[in-house]
C-alpha cells in the first residue's frame, strides 16, 4: 500500500504504485474508457480529465513528433483577478524527460463530430505481430469507432507504451503492436487469477482502434498544438508536485521558477501582463527550438543504443555459431579416436 510520502523514481513508477491502478486493471478497464467517452462535451471531458489525476493519457503532441503521454493537466487563473485560463499538464513519464506542456486545449478536448469511422475487427488487430502487418489488415464491416484527439491508457500497459515511445519516436504502429503483446501477455498472467475480472482483449479495444487510426496519415486524430509551458504559477505548481512524488527532479533542479505575488493595482497587473507578453513572443520560440533539439538527441541516443544492441546480438549469435562449429569438430575427433 503506498502512501502520500511515498517517493520514486520517475512517474512511470509513481502511476504504477497507485491503489487506483490495481483497481482498474482488475475491473474498471471498460469504464476508464467510457469516463473519456466521445459523448462527452469538451467542458465535460476537460472536467473529467481534471479528476483523474492518477490517470496518463496519450495523444499526439506537437511538441515532439509522434505519440507521447501526458499526465496531471491543471489550469491557472479564472479568478476576479486572474481571468485568463492557462492550461498546462507534465508530457511525459520518464522523469529525466518529462517536461510541464502547454497544449491547445480546443483541439485537445473538442467532441468528435461526424459519423463513426470503421476499423478492423479486435480479433484481426489481436493477430499483428509486427508493424508490416497492420498494412495488411482490412476494416470490418460493422466494426466501427468515434476517437477523441487523446485516450487514458490503463495502467498495466504504461510502461510498455513508455518504452515504445522512447525507441520508437512515437510510432503508432510500433506502439500497437507492443500494446498487442501486452495484451496478450496480461490475459495470460491473470488468466487464473479470480481478482481480475476484466479481460484486456476484450476490455482495451478502444485503445487498439486509437493507435491503429493514430498510425493513419489522415486528421481522424488530430494533432494537439503544444509547446513548453511559460507559465509560472503552472510550472511551479508542476516543480513542487514533482518535488513531492519523485526522488529527484528532472526540471525543477534546472530552471527556477519565480514566485508569483498577485497585484495589488489594475496598473501593475497591465505592466505585468505587457511585459510577460514580450518575454513570451522571444522565449516561446527559442523554448521549442531548445526542446526539439532535446528530444532529437534523446532520440538519436536511444537509436544508437538499439542498433549497438543489435550489434552486439549479432555478434554472439556468430561467436554462438563458430563456438558449435568447433565443438562438432571436437566430438568427431573423439568418436573417430574410440572407433580406432
Amino acid at each position: 500500500m503506498t502512501t502520500s510520502t511515498d517517493k520514486y523514481a520517475s512517474w512511470a513508477d509513481w502511476f504504477c504504485a497507485r491503489e487506483s491502478s490495481s483497481v482498474i486493471d482488475n475491473s474498471k478497464q471498460e469504464s476508464l474508457f467510457n469516463t473519456f467517452g466521445a459523448a462527452l462535451s469538451a467542458e465535460e471531458c476537460k472536467s473529467a480529465v481534471k479528476k483523474h489525476n492518477d490517470t496518463v493519457f496519450i495523444a499526439k503532441l506537437s511538441l515532439r513528433s509522434g505519440v507521447n503521454m501526458f499526465h496531471h493537466f491543471m489550469e491557472t487563473g479564472g479568478t476576479l483577478y486572474d481571468q485568463n485560463k492557462d492550461p498546462g499538464f507534465i508530457q511525459g513519464v520518464s522523469q529525466w524527460i518529462s517536461s510541464p506542456t502547454t497544449p491547445d486545449i480546443e483541439v485537445l478536448f473538442e467532441k468528435p463530430t461526424g459519423a463513426a469511422v470503421t476499423v478492423p475487427t479486435p480479433t484481426s488487430i489481436l493477430g499483428i505481430t509486427s508493424v508490416a502487418d497492420i498494412d495488411g489488415l482490412q476494416d470490418g464491416q460493422t466494426t466501427t469507432y468515434k476517437p477523441r484527439n487523446f485516450i487514458p491508457v490503463p495502467p498495466f500497459l504504461i510502461q510498455a507504451i513508455n518504452s515504445t515511445i522512447a525507441v520508437s519516436r512515437g510510432d503508432a504502429n510500433a506502439i500497437l503492436v507492443e500494446v498487442v503483446n501486452a495484451i496478450k501477455e496480461f490475459d495470460t498472467v491473470h488468466a487464473i487469477d479470480a481478482e481480475y475480472t476484466d479481460a484486456a482483449k476484450t476490455k482495451c479495444k478502444p485503445l487498439l482502434y486509437w493507435l491503429y487510426l493514430a498510425g493513419k496519415d489522415n486528421e481522424i486524430i488530430k494533432q494537439i498544438p503544444s509547446m513548453v509551458c511559460s507559465n509560472a504559477r503552472l510550472a511551479n505548481s508542476f516543480v513542487q508536485l514533482e518535488s513531492q512524488c519523485l526522488k529527484g527532479s528532472s526540471y525543477g533542479s534546472k530552471v527556477a521558477f519565480p514566485s508569483l505575488k498577485q497585484p495589488n493595482t489594475k496598473k501593475t497587473k497591465v505592466v505585468k501582463q505587457e511585459r510577460n507578453q514580450n518575454l513570451n513572443s522571444k522565449c516561446k520560440p527559442r523554448a521549442n527550438e531548445a526542446w526539439d533539439t532535446v528530444f532529437t538527441l534523446l532520440d538519436i541516443f536511444s537509436e544508437q543504443n538499439h542498433q549497438e544492441q543489435e550489434q552486439e546480438q549479432e555478434r554472439n549469435q556468430k561467436l554462438s555459431i563458430k563456438c558449435k562449429l568447433r565443438a562438432n569438430e571436437a566430438w568427431d575427433t573423439v568418436f573417430k579416436g574410440k572407433s580406432m
